[in-house]
């Protein structure tokens, strides 16, 4: 049986359990996406295997990043960088990589080397797939409006209670806001850096808020809201337009 600190020797890396009976374990690394997001790094053992996994994390980036990949075609371009490193697309959509024991270190570099295409390809994609960054833009100018006396900056990284750290798309005053589409992947990814931001200790001084685009499809964003509501203030976009002219929110 090879535990957390057993990889962590190995690899030079901490690793923290997430989950004691299935052997999950969290790998920090300093590695990074184009955006500042960490690349995920999960092992499990299995069968006296090393599963190196990402949790389905990258495809759920990449469509928050404004992505469609509810196809298979519109993956292949994630198969074909990643298979050369041994790596696989399972039909759950996590990038996994199994090893023995004593593979382990090739196995984390070959893994590492693939996230490394996915992020060059990125960086050749930038501004191509802009839909979001765009989106961001426009609920941050409605801040400004809204809100003329409160500063706006760019988020710090915030500590999750898994070892996740998250950025928020922007901090307005006390407002650490969100972003997103009523697509499904979207609501998820945000979903799940609230839920565990919410279980730290790290956002106490700040009101999380979930900006929602309800402008192509109202009745989706709306249902999305249900969900998204349970986790932070959630605010149409169409609402928040109307009320930039004024201080609609309250603080």
């Amino acid at each position: 049986m090879i535990n957390s600190q057993s990889i962590a020797d190995l690899l030079g890396f901490n690793c923290h359990i997430l989950d004691d009976d299935s052997k999950v374990s969290l790998i920090e690394t300093p590695f990074r996406f184009f955006d500042g997001e960490l690349v995920p790094i999960y092992t499990q053992e299995i069968s006296n295997k090393i599963r190196l996994f990402d949790g389905g994390e990258t495809i759920l980036y990449y469509m928050q990043r404004g992505l469609d990949l509810t196809k298979s075609q519109s993956l292949r371009f994630i198969t074909n960088l990643i298979e050369p490193y041994g790596l696989k697309l399972t039909s759950d959509g996590d990038l996994e990589i199994y090893c023995d024991v004593g593979e382990i270190k090739e196995a984390f570099s070959n893994y590492i080397a693939a996230m490394s295409q996915l992020k060059s390809w990125e960086a050749e994609q930038e501004g191509v797939n802009s839909d979001i960054n765009i989106f961001i833009q426009e609920v941050a100018m409605c801040f400004l409006a809204a809100f003329p006396n409160e500063d706006q900056y760019v988020s710090p990284e915030y500590l999750g209670i898994s070892g996740h750290k998250y950025r928020f798309d922007f901090i307005h005053g006390n407002k650490a806001v969100f972003a997103v589409t009523p697509h499904h992947a979207s609501v998820s990814s945000v979903l799940k850096k609230m839920i565990d931001l919410n279980l730290s200790s790290h956002i106490t001084n700040l009101k999380p808020i979930i900006v929602i685009d309800d402008r192509d499809n109202k009745k989706s964003a709306e249902n999305e809201t249900k969900i998204l509501s349970s986790v932070a203030s959630v605010y149409a976009m169409t609402a928040l337009e109307k009320r930039s002219n004024y201080s609609g929110f309250s603080n």
